[in-house]
């Protein structure tokens, strides 16, 4: 009896060990929260060639961030449907382009919204009817630049990292880059933001931009996901929302490579339909409407890396030593065991010292 209460406690402790390395888990399923569940779920909207993400928090608020065209209001309000929601809590638009704000007017219309958020401003009929459907309701529009604060639940924090203000050149640079941390998980939401807004954002706080998911910017277009703000969030996941066969060739080959070579999963709505992630604030989960497939690895190994990321060093996580990229000591080592660094710099901030046979 005693050799019978051994193994079943070494296997329950193998078995959490188990637990422990896999902090994603995937399944194709998906259920409804119920109010105050205690988990956060971030809902990636298939709307084709736009952006719309419905988060729902432990406390049982709820957040819309963009809508996608005018012609997806239908796709964004049976989301809605499914999870029982008549109340959004913030609709958030990150910029005035229809193919992110065109079906919230509507949403605005047909359900009880408390906040409404959207930078920049347009002459555009969808914009125009953003601001009457939010001035029927007595809805003030606001804005999100740099060190703002989205109070939505308690056990949430949501920080805008750019752009610092409005911004006349670009409509796309209006998007604001937001961290959304539930305990120690976190996602990075980016809108279109590109190459100077990111920018902003690692001047503002580079160190806080490490996510667990990141809503990669412009549907996976080069003008965002530069190499440095890549490096600087270093997900595990990142999902792109994008249409299939689009004329604009999104997402860029070379953009998911990227993130690829950083160590995420890369997943789009084109590929696998609506993507949920839920939280408990300790591990994420993963659900797909289509299926959980992720984009085949473009490389598999480090050859091309410098081109799609720049000058970069590798680290041992174990040794906490760092490479050159073409050391031999890299060839050999766990995929799982490396992290890359955009500078020497970098790799010594972060207490690793320089290989003695490589000497980067």
């Amino acid at each position: 009896m005693k050799s019978f209460k051994k193994l079943l406690v070494f296997f329950l402790i193998f078995l959490s060990m188990i637990m422990a390395a896999c902090s994603v888990l995937a399944d194709k399923g998906e259920s409804v929260l119920p109010e105050s569940s205690g988990l956060l779920k971030v809902t990636f909207i298939d709307v084709d060639q736009g952006d719309s993400v419905l988060v729902q928090f432990p406390n049982g608020k709820s957040m819309l961030i963009d809508g996608g065209s005018g012609d997806m209001y239908g796709r964004v309000a049976a989301v809605l449907s499914d999870q029982k929601i008549t109340k959004l809590d913030v609709v958030l638009g990150t910029h005035t382009d229809n193919d992110h704000i065109g079906s919230l007017p509507g949403i605005i219309k047909n359900y009880d919204v408390g906040n409404v958020y959207l930078n920049g401003t347009s002459d555009t009929k969808t914009y125009l009817a953003f601001l009457r459907e939010a001035a029927n309701k007595k809805l003030k529009i606001k804005e999100l630049y740099q060190g703002d604060f989205l109070q939505v639940d308690p056990d949430v924090k949501i920080k805008v990292f750019a752009p610092v203000g409005p911004n006349e050149d670009s409509d796309n640079d209006h998007s604001p880059i937001m961290k959304l941390t539930y305990q120690k998980k976190s996602f990075l939401f980016t809108g279109d933001a590109e190459k100077s807004t990111e920018d902003m954002a690692l001047v503002y706080d580079k160190m806080g931009l490490k996510s667990d998911v990141v809503k990669v910017g412009h549907h996976g277009s080069t003008t965002s996901s530069s190499p440095k703000f890549a490096l600087a969030v270093a997900p595990e996941l990142a999902v792109i929302e994008v249409g299939a066969d689009n004329s604009y060739d999104h997402p860029d080959k070379l953009v998911v490579n990227r993130w690829q070579l950083l160590g995420a999963k890369v997943y789009t709505t084109a590929k696998n339909g609506n993507i949920t992630v839920t939280t408990d604030g300790t591990y994420l989960k993963l659900f797909a409407g289509k299926n959980l497939e992720e984009l085949p690895k473009i490389f598999s190994d480090d050859k091309g890396v410098a081109k799609t990321i720049g000058t970069y060093y590798v680290g041992n996580k174990n040794t906490l030593v760092f490479h050159d990229p073409e050391c031999s000591s890299v060839a050999g080592m766990n995929v799982k065991n490396k992290v890359l660094f955009p500078s020497r710099k970098e790799a010594f901030t972060k207490g690793y010292k320089p290989c003695q046979i490589c000497t980067p």
